[in-house]
């Protein structure tokens, strides 16, 4: 770039010519990089995917992006220098300007920073849902707003096709948990009928040991059926109404008390069944055998979380069971039942008799269910 200067006598004659060279190399590439950067950054905005708004302090559009027209079908050349509260509904209008005022004086910021679902309105004054993002730059001494909107309708419309299905899948999980439930009543039911066309007493007990297996079942999925949650048992809620029922059933003394200590997570249907088999296995035989002549006496059920497994233990104070006896090869059913059990949770029993009686039963966290062999 050249200066140049004119110097004259007093008399007005020009006397030299001055000239003063300046490179602005530097300054021309500086510029073209702005330039080109002002290019690259107009190119991505009108090419964005989202709409892209920027308001000044009073809410006055400066841009509006080609995803901005297409989102609310308005032309950029048709809408620019209103206010951006043309492109919501009511109540969010009539809100928009308090909202801008409070934020200036106290920066007390509910949109601002923070990414929100919102209504926006088109220009026919249809309404749509969507996704705002708004962001506060200052620019010398001017502080704009850019908002990002994307249209979520599809994804509302996907969201709440799926809520219907986990509420029709729900309500059918429930009344699978109902007939089941039913079922095993009418089992229950059935195995008492039977019972009273026979007076074999050993027969008997059997059908009364069968229904109180049946029974325990059908509580899991009574409970389940009842809760919120349709595929976790609260086991701590499950083993008082079970020893209920026991008690129930055997005519047991209230003298007879049952001590809970159950501090596990909610178990799944899959490990509920069995772990309530053997429940009901270990606390009926509490029940019959060991206060069979007894008025008073205590059961202690224990199941904890030892870091690794699950350490379900089941104590009373009663009669014990027979001196040498092996528990795993014992020949009653239930006791055959609770061993069969506690193999398939991969688990180990142990048997201690000191002051009380007590059983104590070992397995992982993890269970899964045996195949159908069918």
């Amino acid at each position: 770039m050249t200066y140049m200067t004119t110097v004259k006598n007093s008399k007005g004659k020009t006397e030299l010519h001055t000239a003063i060279f300046e490179d602005i190399t530097a300054r021309k590439r500086t510029e073209a990089t702005v330039r080109e950067q002002e290019a690259r950054l107009r190119a991505i905005v009108d090419h964005a995917v989202d709409g892209i708004i920027t308001i000044d302090e009073q809410g006055t559009m400066g841009s509006f992006n080609p995803a901005a027209e297409r989102l609310f079908d308005y032309a950029a050349s048709e809408i620019l220098g209103q206010n951006v509260k043309v492109l919501m509904p009511e109540p969010y209008q009539s809100e928009h300007d308090s909202y801008l005022a409070r934020y200036k004086q106290t920066g007390e910021a509910k949109i601002i920073g923070v990414g929100r679902e919102a209504v926006g309105r088109r220009k026919d004054g249809s309404t749509f849902p969507l996704e705002l993002a708004v962001t506060e730059v200052r620019l010398g001494d001017q502080r704009l707003f850019i908002g990002v909107t994307r249209d979520i309708t599809e994804r509302k419309q996907h969201e709440a096709r799926l809520t219907a299905s986990l509420v029709e899948k729900d309500l059918l999980l429930k009344e699978i948990h109902h007939r089941v439930k039913n079922n095993l009543q009418i089992i229950s039911s059935l195995l008492d009928l039977q019972s009273d066309h026979t007076q074999d007493r050993e027969a008997r007990e059997m059908f009364k040991e069968s229904r109180g297996r049946v029974r325990s079942m059908a509580l899991i999925h009574e409970r389940l059926y009842r809760s919120r949650d349709l595929v976790h048992v609260h086991i701590d809620e499950y083993i008082e109404q079970l020893a209920q029922a026991l008690y129930h059933s055997y005519k047991t003394s209230n003298d007879i008390v049952l001590h809970l200590d159950a501090t596990i997570p909610p178990l799944s249907i899959d490990l509920a069944i069995p772990c309530g088999l053997i429940l009901n296995e270990l606390l009926s035989n509490c029940l019959k055998h060991g206060f069979k002549n007894a008025q008073q006496g205590w059961i202690r059920v224990t199941w904890l979380d030892d870091g690794l497994n699950n350490v379900l233990t089941v104590a009373d104070n009663g009669a014990g069971f027979p001196t040498g006896l092996n528990f795993s090869t014992a020949s009653s059913f239930g006791l055959q039942l609770v061993n069969t059990l506690v193999e398939q949770l991969k688990g180990t029993i142990e048997l201690v008799q000191n002051e009380c009686t007590m059983v104590r039963i070992t397995f992982p966290h993890s269970y899964s269910a045996p195949e159908d062999p069918i």
